[in-house]
């Protein structure tokens, strides 16, 4: 009855519209629920399945291309909304750019969305079991080409909403999250395929007992790879992190600069009541301070510098700073930025040892600058470029790697495998996007990475969401936003195996692309 319903809409122009885009576009933004902080993983299952029921009853590329743009639009515009907010922080001139940032990012990223229906539909009938192998290949294709293509924004992967299930997450360190997100098309677009396959019912039965299997077995997987894995924590590095909140408006009104900075150093000094134990005992203790922590003028001041000497000075041993930092040099008789992090001891000697490098389009760089004379968000004129991932190794820390905000989200890009890390630190500022979905996706992002390279991940925030997360994914310390917050931990080892992602990256998803986009070729016997 439903599909004799749909083919009497698909007879009037107006009704076809608002039925299939309209329906497409709803579904987007059903799926977008899906992802953190509501993290209603049922959804992607609703959204995806009736998507797919409504592209099956699209013959033409054309048609499935604009389906595809509008449930990538729902989508994007539900899970993205709030970029936004960095405009409309107080004294920010660009206030004015709000609606495009609202609707235009979403409407760039719908375009790989349309553009994978539209191959998909090419290459078989939907309603096909070629053309579902061709959905499934195409669909999740376009999401590694849209994390790569143009400096990349792998943002709400469908992958992600599994965020709240960590035994599933597990995956991830085989696959990679771009391999998740193949699988999660796969389970969640099943059962609108079956709704309205030619296959007969029992090859369909027999095609869901496979599929359910799939999601079984990596359950089974993630599950046994944590009940034998169990956080295991350095007797001899402990990190205290910093968090202190400091609202966008106010961090860099010059006369709040030496205040701002204060409050880090408060925040840090060490408090024996406030330390655990096993802490205590600690040989080597690593402050972290988030991204832009300190401002040029400090960076460049021994004052701060002995400030910031005498608080590790206040720790029983080996103590060292981990701060953000923007730094400032001359350069052609002009002064260029770079978002660095440093490392400060207790002599004061400040050494900058990482500058970021996969920097923000239109917030810390403008694309093609020299034919779009505008500022960037950052309201400086830009910052200069890092050499990309880098391992440290500075006395007394275990090797590590360290990533500035925007850094953490592409997956694969976190370390050097020739100079293998043990740890990745994130610093970063959510404060720009204020109470959102933002800053708690941008967390998600940490326990990801974490499983993908069996690392764990210490994340210092100004404002957003603070914490500390093991090889695993396991979420070992957390801050809430907008809060004044600090830690004392051991530092975790690193996962006791070296992960298959790690080692060979996007390799073997891009295997299962090519097998599902090879299926619907060698399937092509089968009439839809």
């Amino acid at each position: 009855m439903i599909v004799d319903l749909i083919i009497f809409l698909k007879r009037y122009l107006l009704f076809r519209f608002l039925f299939f885009y309209g329906g497409a576009f709803l579904l987007g933004l059903i799926g977008a629920f899906a992802m953190p902080p509501t993290s209603v993983w049922p959804l992607i299952f609703i959204s995806l399945s009736g998507f797919y029921a409504l592209y099956s009853f699209q013959t033409a590329p054309g048609r499935s291309f604009w389906l595809g743009f509008f449930y990538g639009l729902g989508y994007f515009v539900t899970g993205l909304w709030w970029i936004g907010n960095a405009l409309l922080v107080e004294g920010n001139e660009f206030a004015w750019v709000w609606p495009i940032s609202v609707i235009g990012l979403p409407t760039l990223l719908s375009l790989f969305t349309a553009t994978a229906i539209a191959c998909a539909c090419v290459l078989a009938s939907p309603q096909s079991l070629r053309g579902f192998f061709a959905f499934v290949g195409c669909l999740a294709l376009s999401e590694w080409v849209r994390g790569h293509i143009f400096t990349g924004f792998p943002w709400n992967l469908y992958g992600y909403s599994w965020a709240e299930n960590i035994s599933l997450i597990q995956t991830a360190g085989l696959f990679g999250s771009y391999g998740l997100t193949l699988l999660t098309i796969l389970w969640a677009s099943t059962i609108g395929f079956l709704a309205v396959s030619s296959l007969q019912l029992k090859n369909k039965i027999l095609f869901a007992l496979g599929i359910a299997a799939t999601f079984s077995l990596c359950l089974i997987y993630g599950t046994n790879r944590l009940n034998s894995a169990p956080t295991i924590y350095r007797a001899d590095t402990a990190i205290h992190i910093i968090q202190p909140n400091i609202p966008q408006a106010e961090k860099w009104k010059a006369e709040n600069l030496i205040g701002n900075f204060e409050k880090h150093i408060e925040l840090s000094r060490y408090n024996v009541k406030d330390v655990p134990a096993e802490v205590r005992t600690a040989e080597n203790h690593i402050v972290i301070w988030p991204e832009t922590a300190i401002a040029p003028v400090l960076a460049e001041s021994q004052a701060a510098r002995e400030q910031i000497s005498n608080m590790l000075s206040t720790y029983p041993r080996n103590a060292k700073l981990l701060s953000g930092a923007l730094l400032r040099q001359m350069q052609d008789q002009q002064q260029q930025y770079t978002n660095s992090l440093v490392a400060l001891d207790t002599q004061g000697a400040l050494d900058p040892i990482y500058h970021k490098s996969h920097l923000v389009p239109f917030g810390e760089f403008i694309p093609f600058q020299d034919y779009i004379p505008i500022k960037p968000v950052t309201q400086f004129q830009g910052f200069e470029r890092g050499n990309g991932p880098e391992s440290f190794f500075i006395e007394n820390i275990p090797a590590f790697s360290p990533l500035i905000c925007y850094e953490i989200i592409f997956p694969g890009q976190m370390t050097e495998n020739k100079m293998r890390a043990t740890w990745l630190v994130t610093i970063t500022n959510d404060a720009w996007y204020g109470d959102s979905a933002g800053p708690r996706q941008h967390f998600v992002h940490s326990i990801f990475r974490a499983v993908e390279e069996g690392l764990p991940v210490v994340r210092s925030a100004n404002t957003g969401i603070s914490g500390l997360v093991d090889a695993y994914g396991r979420t070992l310390k957390k801050s809430t936003l907008n809060q004044n917050w600090t830690t004392q931990v051991l530092l975790p080892y690193p996962a006791e195996k070296q992960t298959v992602f790690s080692k060979m990256g996007n390799y073997l998803f891009f295997s299962l692309c090519a097998l599902f986009i090879s299926l619907s070729w060698i399937t092509r016997a089968h009439k839809p």
